[in-house]
Order: structure tokens, then C-alpha cells, then sequence
């Protein structure tokens, strides 16, 4: 084994234990440690659950890369296209995205809950934008 790997594995070893001791003399509620973490893992695996949320994350995540897809591709394409359509979109755009998220989020929240929409809402302004940016800045430089 390299020196490399070997110093890599130790330091890995040394924040586990670090992480444990820590975690056991702290607030669970603040800060937990790696064999809890496992622990709970192994539940969620042996009960079905961990399945279940991973389903609906995938579900989510889906559903909010083709909406962000199709509008940012769409819009970005037509701002690209057209300067009417720019100059009609680019102060929104531009005001949300560089509108924090951290801002945005408590408000979805509060408006669909914690349900499926929300979280589809919530990861399409995290994907919208790059895409619709990125898509906007190709149209203009063909």
C-alpha cells in the first residue's frame, strides 16, 4: 500500500473517532455519531423505508429535471431567438436567480407544505437557471 493511501486512511480513522467521541458527549439532537448513523441505516434498509424515500426523492428529482428541462431549454432558447423576448424576461430571470434560495424556500414551504410539489419546486429554481442561463448564452453566441 502507498504512503499515500495509508496517511488517507489513517486521517479517516482518526475523524471516526474523533466524529464518535464527540457525538456521544453532545446533544443527539445537535450532533450524532457514525455508529448511530449506521445503525439507523441499517433500519431503514431492514424496515423498507429507506426504499420508500429513496423512491420519492428519485420521483422528485425526476419531475424537476424535465420541468427545468423544458423551460429553461424553451425560454432560453427564445431569449436567445428573440429581443423581445429578452427584454421581457431578462429583469425576472435575472432577479430570481440572484434572489438567495434560502429566502425562497421557507416561503414554498409555507405555501405547499412539505408534499411533493414543494420539493419539486424547490429543486427546479436549483436547476432552471444554469440550464436556461447556459442554454440563453449558447442561442446568442451561434
Amino acid at each position: 500500500m502507498e504512503k499515500a493511501t495509508k496517511v488517507r486512511l489513517l486521517s479517516l480513522v482518526l475523524l471516526l473517532i474523533v466524529w464518535e467521541y464527540y457525538g456521544r458527549h453532545t446533544n443527539p439532537i445537535l450532533f450524532t455519531y457514525p455508529t448511530a448513523v449506521a445503525r439507523a441505516f441499517v433500519q431503514l434498509v431492514i424496515s423498507g423505508e429507506l426504499q420508500d424515500y429513496m423512491r420519492e426523492s428519485l420521483l422528485v428529482l425526476t419531475y424537476a429535471f424535465i420541468l427545468s428541462m423544458v423551460v429553461g431549454v424553451l425560454l432560453g432558447v427564445l431569449m436567445g431567438r428573440s429581443s423581445m423576448v429578452e427584454w421581457a424576461t431578462d429583469i425576472y430571470i435575472n432577479a430570481l436567480y440572484s434572489t438567495p434560495m434560502v429566502a425562497v424556500v421557507p416561503l414554498i414551504v409555507l405555501w405547499f407544505g412539505f408534499r411533493v410539489p414543494a420539493k419539486v419546486i424547490i429543486v427546479f429554481l436549483f436547476m432552471v437557471f444554469p440550464i436556461l442561463l447556459n442554454t440563453y448564452q449558447g442561442e446568442k453566441d451561434v
